[in-house]
């Protein structure tokens, strides 16, 4: 029978296959049943068997049409016939999954269905495929010559749905028919027309023998001619090499997505193939967009993804893929000593998540692994076996190593005796130092702090051993830090002097502003007797302690001000850096007063009790136990209105010496001249007699302030007020500092070109140059007046100089010729308005330009050029 196109309905493939599974034939002879039965025909030739004659995968099922449960189900033969046998009196779906073509590779599968409703007799019900149509594929290269390749052609329609709750309707395959060769290829295909969703209609997918698969919506015309010419772009090849990250990484496959089409009809994937074990790759592609991937995997389950994006291939293309670069991290224990652990690196370059690396990791001491650099989102981090705590390291290009304190889980980068914060100690001595590597107890380790340090004192490098913290404020830097045994010095400390922690030596520096007191923290396990800070000068080799008011004693610290150029800083200049070799110390009893240090200016001021330029401090001291050297003459440099000059350390002779500076306070050093501008004219420029902008002047100064309004001079020109000119503003401050700006300019009067006869081009664009016959006169004349056209007389008359001649000419003569006597002399005359001159001819070469002269008292040459014939 002939399947009407509304009747024609398809069933699930899954629930084909499963219910097929669970039933078996039923026999026709059951009591209570009728026989539905029928013949199959197929779109396209006989039935498939299973290669040896017999019926395979083609069969009837037939549903109860009110909750769609498979009541019975047959075998369909080789003649296309079918029986079942079902409970009478119901309505049922009758449903056919065929398959036409050899096998195994069978070239149509076609769903068929009807609906029927039976009584007490048998029924006969014929499922025939009249309604499909023949399809031809027409596969060609860009040339029109046959391609070879695959096409595959699904029908697709939607459904009332019956047995799932919620859903109005279903998409279901009508028909999926497949053919494999070169040029024509025939497939049968279902007329449904394709809706806006694309969930009806068929969809064609041709993949070809080398490229890229295409997909496209079909509709199949059921009365014409259904032929798809399909062109097959001539491949590409996309090449390359993918980085393995480890030796025993095996599995590596590469993955061509097509980037346009990604997502359509599952022909995304355009190219999954094997990566050679050397990790190079070649495939074949069209031209086109695509996104490539690479995964592997070892032989220890850890595995890594590689996302190289979207890469536009118009031509052979070779693309790299692996960022992998080598990275070492060093295994050691609580004392520094190489241990054994195992531990995780996973590397991703979130938050796009496209790439990543999961490997895992075992040894003793030194352990290389492969990372990720640390670029475009790219993040690695370690884990340890059995530790909730993951470490994120920064990974670059080269110099990857690392030192993981296992006891503590705590990573470091760098190698064991690296120092990453520029105090010279290895970030793992600093971390195996107290409170679990901080020292000073504020929460944050000493290795990520530049102000604060840990170390073994007494110059040990053994971390069992007591540990010294020097804490720094914060923002300042603390630089090239040791410690040293007392013992090993030349000179040792005073008689019953002693140095619990011994001596620690370091530079402070990013002080600011430079010259002020900072205060540093001595953390020791144990301050008993502690009354005193030692310092020792390893130039003279002598030991003197810090005043007592700069030195406080705590139970568990010792906290010290020093101040940069002044007490405590060896260097003795207010440079930002103080240097200082010392340390907390028991001090016997004694003279514990330092000197009393005085100074004196060596000048007086220089205005208004300001100094422009430095001064020199002279230091004298007194103390009763007598004063050592004194220090040389301070040059004070640093301007300000209080400035303060401290003196370098004085001592004096006790033992151990005590040692004080002097200071001399609100000394007012002003060094810089005040800035001072003209406003007005600008340096360098001409300016049009009557439009001059007026000359005046600013000044200001930021310290010393001035001691009066700046002025303005002016110098320059004639009486008519065109020539040079120089203004010059000058000031100066409460200090005494003058400074002076000059700004330089020219005034010219306004002449509007050469009047006619004579043709002006430069004034009178697009006009022709002036060609006189020789040997007739030339009248120049010209008007001189200000800006706003007012005649003007200058000081000399205009001066005619000597004419220039240029190059040859055969311009035709376009002027007048004119008689009479020429101009005596070298000065034009005043006549009718205009200043004149007439140019004699006679004696000069014709066939040639002439460059004609005229020289004003403002200094300005006024020329034009014209022909003598």
């Amino acid at each position: 029978m002939f399947v009407r196109p509304s009747a024609l309905r398809v069933g699930l493939v899954a629930l084909l296959v499963a219910t097929a599974s669970l039933l078996v034939p039923v026999s026709a002879s059951a009591a209570g049943t009728v026989t539905i039965s029928g013949t199959i025909s197929t779109p396209a030739g006989p039935l498939s068997t299973d290669g040896e004659g017999g019926a395979v995968e083609n069969f009837v099922n037939v549903l109860r049409a009110s909750d769609g449960e498979s009541v019975a189900w047959a075998y369909v033969g080789l003649d296309g016939g079918y029986s079942v046998d079902v409970p009478m009196n119901d309505d049922y779906l009758v449903k056919a999954d065929v398959h036409t073509g050899s096998w195994p590779d069978r070239g149509t599968k076609a769903w068929l269905e009807e609906e029927v409703s039976v009584g007490t007799a048998n029924v006969v019900v014929d499922l025939d495929a009249a309604y499909h149509r023949p399809v031809t594929v027409r596969l060609v290269g860009p040339d029109g010559t046959p391609r070879g390749g695959r096409a595959v052609l699904s029908c697709f329609d939607r459904f009332p749905s019956r047995w799932f709750e919620g859903e109005d309707s279903r998409e279901r395959l009508l028909l999926n028919s497949h053919a494999t060769g070169s040029g024509d290829l025939g497939l049968w295909g279902f007329p449904v027309t394709l809706d806006t969703a694309e969930e009806e209609g068929c969809h064609l997918t041709v993949s070809p023998a080398a490229g890229t698969p295409q997909y496209r919506p079909l509709v199949v015309d059921p009365s014409g001619s259904n032929v798809v010419e399909v062109v097959i772009p001539t491949p590409v090849t996309l090449s390359g090499t993918v980085a393995l990250p480890d030796a025993d990484t095996d599995l590596v496959s590469i993955d061509v997505v097509d980037a346009v089409n990604q997502g359509q009809g599952g022909t995304a994937l355009v190219v999954h193939a094997e990566v050679g074990p050397d990790g190079t790759y070649a495939v074949p592609v069209s031209p086109g967009q695509y996104h490539v991937t690479a995964t592997g995997s070892s032989t220890n389950g850890r595995q890594f993804v590689l996302d190289a994006g979207t890469v536009d291939i118009s031509a052979d293309t070779v693309l790299d893929l692996g960022p992998w670069v080598p990275a070492r991290v060093h295994l050691v224990d609580d004392l520094a000593q190489p241990t054994t652990a195992q531990f995780s690196v996973y590397c991703s370059d979130w938050p796009d998540g496209g790439s990543d690396l999961d490997v895992q990791r075992s040894g003793s001491g030194p352990v290389d692994f492969p990372a990720v650099a640390g670029a475009d989102g790219w993040e690695c981090y370690l884990t340890l076996d059995g530790s909730n705590t993951q470490h994120r390291i920064q990974v670059g290009a080269t110099d990857n190593e690392y030192t993981w304190i296992v006891p503590r889980d705590v990573v470091l980068a760098g190698a064991p005796g690296a120092s990453n914060d520029d105090d010279g100690v290895p970030d793992l001595l600093e971390a195996l130092g107290p409170n679990g590597g901080d020292g000073n107890g504020d929460g944050t380790l000493d290795v990520d702090q530049a102000h604060v340090t840990s170390l073994p004192a007494n110059g040990s490098t053994d971390p069992g051993d007591p540990y010294v913290t020097i804490a720094a404020p914060a923002g300042t830097t603390l630089e090239d830090v040791s410690t040293l045994d007392p013992a090993t010095l030349p000179t040792p400390p005073p008689a019953g002097t002693t140095l619990p922690a011994g001596l620690a030596s370091f530079t402070l520096s990013g002080i600011e502003p430079p010259g002020t007191d900072q205060v540093l923290t001595i953390h020791t396990s144990d301050t008993t007797g502690v009354n005193g800070y030692a310092k020792y000068d390893p130039t003279t080799e002598t030991w003197s302690t810090l005043p007592s008011e700069r030195v406080s004693v705590f139970a568990d610290r010792v906290e010290i001000t020093l101040t940069d150029g002044g007490v405590g800083d060896a260097d003795g200049v207010a440079d930002g850096r103080i240097v200082d070799p010392g340390g907390i110390a028991v001090v016997p009893e004694g003279d514990r007063t330092p000197p009393e240090v005085t100074g004196t200016l060596q000048r007086p001021p220089d205005a208004n009790g300001w100094y422009n330029a430095p001064v020199s401090v002279d230091w004298s001291a007194t103390d009763p136990s007598g004063v050592g050297a004194l220090p040389p003459p301070t040059e004070v440099t640093n301007e300000g209105s209080a400035v303060t000059a401290t003196s370098p350390p004085v001592c004096d002779l006790a033992e151990p010496a005590n040692c004080g500076t002097g200071e001399v306070n609100g000394i007012k050093l002003d060094l810089t001249p005040p800035h001072v501008e003209v406003n007005g004219p600008t340096d360098g420029a001409t300016y049009t007699l009557g439009e001059v902008p007026e000359a005046d002047c600013a000044a200001t100064d930021a310290l010393s302030g001035l001691a009066g309004p700046c002025s303005i001079t002016q110098v320059g020109g004639n009486s008519n007020g065109v020539g040079f000119f120089v203004a010059t503003a000058e000031a100066v401050d409460e200090a005494g500092n003058s400074s002076a700006t000059r700004v330089r300019y020219r005034v010219v009067y306004r002449v509007d070109g050469f009047l006619p006869p004579v043709n002006d081009p430069a004034i009178s664009p697009g006009e022709a140059m002036s060609v006189f016959r020789r040997p007739s006169l030339v009248p120049v004349a010209m008007q001189i007046t200000d800006a706003h056209g007012v005649t003007v007389e200058p000081v000399i008359r205009p001066v005619w100089l000597p004419p220039v001649r240029g190059d040859r000419t055969r311009a035709p003569v376009n002027e007048a010729f004119y008689r009479g006597r020429g101009s005596s002399g070298w000065l034009l005359s005043w006549r009718d308005g205009a200043w004149r001159y007439a140019w004699d001819t006679d004696d000069v070469d014709r066939g040639y330009t002439y460059r004609l002269r005229v020289l004003l008292d403002d200094g300005t040459v006024r020329e034009v050029t014209i022909g003598l014939r």
